[in-house]
């Protein structure tokens, strides 16, 4: 494992907390430093498509890593969404513009993009929007999969970067939600991932010769202009209105993925332990926080809070996030996953 890595899940997380906890803070839901978390999604894109090709550069383990990434993502995911569903249930006035009924469940869990009742094309839980996205690059890479490990990234890469050609077209809903999800531009977060996996040797042996401060460099260059193009007009808006966030994250979220392994591969590693536990916890923390989320917006309606005391309710939720989630990580997700890898991925044959 690259132990960097966790650092940049943690950040993508909390980029992605504060962008949704604003809710709780409406006045400056528009802040730049709130509105700018929407990055995060791109972030953890990238580092799929890296992550995607890195792992998998054995070409005896492709198939086996691709079974234990399926039960990786879909599992915990289904857990939440079927928690969602019960408090929707109980309580339905804790889900604003979510309506649960077996279709929307169904098409939920089989990561098939629709339409909701706000005319916003999200699932059950909102932000499994992502999954859907998420789920597509593993079934373009599953077909890549029948070439050389050498040229699968490519094959992949040319698939994913046709069909994004269609955003020209495909601009609204008339030819449905799944044409309209998966032309969007940000799926090419993931062609940029795959790039720096493929670079990973390179990237490795630079890194031995230079001690690792190129990587250094790219990796503040990279964080400073996504913190720019995050919080601030982007050109790339004029260009290409409406567009998902590649054009304003996906290359800026490449260099920062670029730069921290390249540093991890020098010996410059990240070894703060509440940094790796919120790595290690961040798809718990990406899939939990939108519960916590909903409470402190009611919370601070209901008491009608101060804009101060707003601000420090979104801290507190923020903190309540993480702590939750890396409760969840080690009780429920980490267990669960590896009981299921144990009932269902072959072990790998031992070589004769």
């Amino acid at each position: 494992m690259i132990a960097n890595l966790q650092l940049l899940r943690a950040l993508a997380a909390m980029l992605v907390v504060l962008f949704h906890a604003r809710e709780i803070a409406p006045d400056v839901a528009e802040y730049p430093l709130f509105r700018g978390g929407m990055c995060g999604v791109d972030i953890f894109f990238v580092l799929s498509g890296f992550v995607m090709v890195y792992t998998t550069e054995r070409p005896d383990q492709a198939r086996r890593f691709l079974l234990r990434r399926m039960l990786r993502v879909a599992p915990p995911y289904y857990l939440i969404v079927l928690v969602a569903a019960l408090l929707w249930m109980l309580s339905p006035g804790l889900f604003r513009s979510t309506v649960i009924d077996p279709e929307s469940l169904t098409k939920t869990l089989a990561f098939v993009p629709y339409v909701k009742s706000d005319a916003r094309i999200y699932p059950i839980l909102f932000v499994g929007w992502t999954l859907n996205y998420e789920m597509f690059f593993y079934a373009v890479f599953a077909v890549a999969m029948l070439v050389s490990h050498r040229y699968r990234a490519m094959v992949a890469g040319i698939a994913i970067a046709v069909l994004t050609l269609g955003e020209l077209a495909v601009s609204g809903l008339e030819y449905g939600p799944v044409a309209y999800v998966l032309t969007r531009s940000i799926m090419l977060d993931f062609v940029l991932g795959m790039a720096v996996g493929r670079g990973h040797g390179a990237i490795v042996r630079l890194a031995g010769r230079t001690g690792g401060w190129p990587f250094g460099l790219l990796f503040a260059a990279g964080a400073g202009l996504l913190a720019l193009a995050a919080t601030a007009d982007w050109p790339a808006a004029a260009i290409v209105p409406d567009t998902s966030g590649f054009f304003r994250f996906g290359l800026f979220a490449a260099m920062m993925v670029a730069g921290v392994v390249g540093l991890d591969a020098a010996g410059h590693r990240i070894r703060n332990r509440l940094a790796l536990q919120v790595g290690d916890a961040s798809y718990a923390l990406y899939l939990l926080h939108p519960f916590v989320v909903i409470l402190g917006v009611k919370v601070a309606d209901r008491l009608d809070l101060s804009l101060p005391t707003r601000l420090g309710v979104i801290v507190a939720a923020m903190a309540i996030a993480t702590g939750l989630a890396i409760l969840f990580h080690r009780r429920v997700e980490r267990p669960m996953v590896a009981a299921l890898n144990r009932w269902f991925v072959p072990r790998p044959q031992a070589a004769a």
